[in-house]
């Protein structure tokens, strides 16, 4: 990774990630792993964070994140998914 992108904080560095996926992942967001079995794929991980995605049924695991992040990065997928949704219908 290069100096400029390790100056980005490791939270908006998964917010990054998130809002470039959220085509794929605006059903969910979630801090623990499915226990069904669906199919995931790792689409980031850095810096002790890990982030599945579930193309089939459209969300995310976040893994590393402590629960503040976690919660900021929930609302921050909100807001995304909320714009998302407006310019999709």
């Amino acid at each position: 990774m290069s100096k400029e992108m390790r100056k980005v904080s490791r939270l908006d560095r998964a917010k990054a990630v998130i809002a470039f996926h959220i085509r794929d992942g605006n059903c969910g967001l979630f801090s623990t792993r499915n226990t069904v079995g669906d199919t995931v794929t790792t689409i980031y991980e850095d810096d002790g964070i890990s982030i599945d995605l579930c193309s089939h049924w459209s969300y995310f695991e976040v893994f590393g994140l402590t629960d503040k992040e976690f919660e900021e990065l929930d609302k921050f997928y909100d807001a995304v998914c909320s714009v998302y949704r407006e310019k999709k219908y």
